[in-house]
């Protein structure tokens, strides 16, 4: 049986793939990049939350979780995952501001692909339903809180 490897077609622009149905390059899709931060006023650690979604069946074989670094990614697909990492403080003086009147002593930074926005507020019901805090989105105030 011969090894047969699909050739590729040269004459798709960078950027562009072709499309099966009808044989015209076709722009992919960038995808679109979206922060948030996990906000907790108790000790919470990255260990605490990979065990919160490890006992989630649907994420229970798709996180990894680093230890010493405090960062687990949780696999959604192929392509797309979600990070979280924990952060120490912000510069900013109002985002100090806000930390102090919500009594906030442990962040994590949290990067996902737009299409995985509905996984990561499953993961994070969850770790709020266990360790409290909530989650809002990185803007100017952190408003509004997606999920709490």
């Amino acid at each position: 049986m011969q090894n047969h490897k699909k050739q590729k077609n040269k004459n798709v622009k960078k950027g562009y793939q072709k499309n099966e149905n009808n044989n015209k390059n076709v722009k992919q899709e960038k995808s679109k990049m979206c922060d948030f931060y996990y906000m907790a006023v108790d000790e919470v650690t990255a260990q605490n939350l990979f065990d919160v979604i490890k006992d989630m069946e649907l994420f229970s074989q798709k996180a990894e979780l680093w230890d010493a670094a405090q960062v687990i990614e949780v696999q959604t697909d192929e392509k797309h995952s979600i990070d979280i990492e924990k952060i120490d403080f912000f510069r900013d003086e109002q985002d100090q501001k806000f930390l102090e009147e919500h009594n906030v002593k442990h962040i994590y930074s949290i990067r996902i692909d737009e299409s995985d926005e509905n996984n990561m507020i499953l993961i994070f019901k969850k770790i709020i339903e266990k360790l409290g805090g909530f989650v809002c989105p990185d803007t100017e105030d952190f408003m509004p809180v997606v999920v709490k």
